[in-house]
């Protein structure tokens, strides 16, 4: 076997470990978050009425679902696609995302730790920071997604187009872009390229914050810089993370809910940071040394 290989497959089983040795901490970790993230559900389910078509009639009649429980699919679709948002750190409270970046980084180790007092020290540590950051990324997160519901309605709209006018350069070059389907692709493209960029950052961001003293800045200009460096490793986590946070509810919406309460937060945490943490470690550690 390839030493490559070997290296790749003892961190995978040192993982399953950690899991099994850990999970109770780990699950503490997801209660702990699902709690100081109620806020956050009401925020991320707000969003998702603003972003998302409200009209999954299509989507019952497949599982078919009679009619009343149309709204209740309208929920669980929401849920699942919204607690993506959450699981990779991005709409949510910053302070408690601190909180457990820290602690997985414990946990990580292997250490011996009291759950709740060393999230709670973090959260207390880096408060308004947190705080500013997550605010940042919900409002970001949030346009750019409304951005791409809107350019895609745009062009359906006849109105709209037809009430541009020839003689403005502005409106002249959105009707442009809307009447040429390689320009309205590339620009769809574009803007969910974005958006999985600004997913990635959030796979470090907390840590970096955590761990260093940045200013905000540089908490998203580095997040940034590690999210196009490691974007193929990155792009594997966030799609192991939407798999683990969607699926469950495909399965049923019970397991769903109770994968969220005890599991889900925790697990996507666990895996997240366990790739996060040794490549900031490798790569960035040796800036500030040098600094």
């Amino acid at each position: 076997m390839p030493e490559r290989e070997k290296i790749v497959g003892h961190k995978f089983m040192r993982l399953i470990n950690l899991l099994i040795s850990r999970f109770w901490d780990i699950s503490k970790v997801n209660v702990y978050s699902v709690l100081l993230y109620l806020p956050s559900f009401a925020i991320m389910f707000y969003l998702s009425l603003s972003v998302f078509p409200a009209d999954f009639d299509k989507l019952a009649s497949i599982f078919i679902y009679t009619v009343e429980d149309v709204a209740l699919i309208n929920a669980l679709v929401r849920m699942a696609v919204g607690l993506v948002f959450m699981t990779i750190p991005m709409i949510v409270f910053g302070p408690a995302a601190a909180g457990a970046a820290n602690v997985f980084k414990l946990i990580i180790a292997n250490k011996s730790i009291q759950v709740w007092s060393i999230m709670w020290q973090s959260m207390k540590k880096h408060f308004l920071k947190s705080f500013i950051v997550s605010g940042i990324s919900t409002v970001i997160m949030y346009v750019s997604l409304l951005s791409l519901r809107i350019w895609i309605q745009l062009q359906n709209n006849s109105e709209f187009i037809s009430g541009l006018k020839s003689n403005d350069v502005i409106d002249s070059l959105i009707k442009f872009l809307l009447g040429n389907k390689f320009f309205f692709v590339m620009i769809i493209i574009l803007i969910l390229l974005f958006i999985l960029i600004f997913t990635m950052m959030h796979l470090y961001i907390y840590q970096l914050l955590v761990q260093y003293d940045l200013s905000i800045t540089k908490l998203f200009k580095y997040s940034y810089t590690f999210a196009i460096l490691r974007f193929i490793p990155n792009l594997l986590i966030v799609i192991v993370c939407m798999a683990l946070t969607v699926i469950p509810y495909w399965i049923h919406y019970l397991f769903g809910g109770g994968m969220t309460m005890f599991v889900t937060f925790g697990l996507c945490g666990l895996i997240i940071n366990y790739y996060t943490w040794p490549a900031l470690e490798k790569h960035f550690e040796p800036l500030v040394d040098r600094k």
